[in-house]
């Protein structure tokens, strides 16, 4: 990612971070976070909570690494999971623990739908 976005290969660089992305999404599905949270079982608790922590992780890096490409929407993302709009990147894009307990938006929408004033059709 960095090397293509030092290179202004910004289309490189976006694929780069969707291999990220695909890899939050296989995790996400294997760990079906939506079946955790009906279980009673203690050990499914944890397993959620450990679950949205890395989730959350994940998209505070995304949202971190998009700030220059999508500033508003990587704003938005970055607020709604809890964390500060950085103005910098140093420090900013190791793996860390700084989302664990954090409290989230109820409903975030990133993108909404557009619609054509002059055919109706959404976008």
């Amino acid at each position: 990612y960095f090397d293509s976005f030092a290179s202004y290969q910004i289309s490189h660089a976006l694929e780069s971070l969707w291999v990220f992305v695909s890899a939050m999404n296989a995790f996400i599905e294997t760990r079906a976070p939506w079946k955790l949270a009906k279980s009673t079982a203690p050990q499914d608790k944890a397993r959620l909570d450990s679950c949205l922590a890395y989730v959350a992780e994940g998209l505070r890096l995304v949202g971190t690494v998009l700030l220059p490409i999508m500033p508003e929407s990587a704003a938005k993302l970055l607020v709604n999971i809890g964390q500060p709009v950085p103005t910098h990147f140093e420090g900013q894009l190791n793996w860390s623990t700084v989302c664990t307990g954090r409290k989230v938006s109820e409903k975030c929408i990133l993108f909404p739908q557009n619609e054509d004033s002059a055919s109706g059709v959404k976008a």
